[in-house]
């Protein structure tokens, strides 16, 4: 839902048919011209079937707020509430083969380190001037109270 109230993706589905819209405002165009077409062909009431006529338009589903200084604990609780997930999609063209490759990453509440840094893991080598990366940070956080730049340390 945060996605569509930004404009990136459709967060309202249609309850009769399915149709997903970006706005509660085309959500509810969509119902009227659905309802107006249904009268027309004077679509029968069906068992286990949601008629365009039969939704409620005069209430919009009410939408989690975030405000525009929010915490970190406010981002925690929204993201647990409706369940975010952050999709990292890395997308790469080998120059020799003409080759596409794909890497993709799910991340939940649970993989955020709200408040923390990746610790600095590339330094200066000590015997040349070449940079070395030190795998053993590759994936440590730290914490604004605990960040160490080494990288002048050498």
């Amino acid at each position: 839902e945060a996605d569509s109230r930004a404009g990136n993706r459709d967060g309202l589905q249609c309850l009769s048919c399915g149709e997903s819209y970006g706005s509660w405002e085309n959500l509810v165009r969509h119902i009227k011209y659905s309802r107006i077409v249904e009268k027309a062909d004077a679509y029968p009431k069906q068992q286990g079937y949601l008629r365009h006529l039969d939704l409620d338009i005069d209430t919009p589903p009410p939408a989690p707020v975030l405000s525009d200084r929010a915490s970190y604990e406010e981002f925690d609780s929204y993201f647990r509430s409706e369940g975010v997930e952050i999709l990292a999609v890395l997308e790469a063209i080998d120059p020799l083969m003409s080759g596409t490759f794909q890497a993709l990453q799910s991340y939940t509440i649970d993989d955020i380190s709200f408040g923390g840094e990746f610790t600095n893991c590339i330094r200066k080598g000590k015997k040349s001037n070449a940079f070395e990366v030190d795998f053993t940070k590759f994936h440590s956080i730290s914490h604004s109270n605990e960040v160490h730049d080494d990288s002048t340390s050498g």
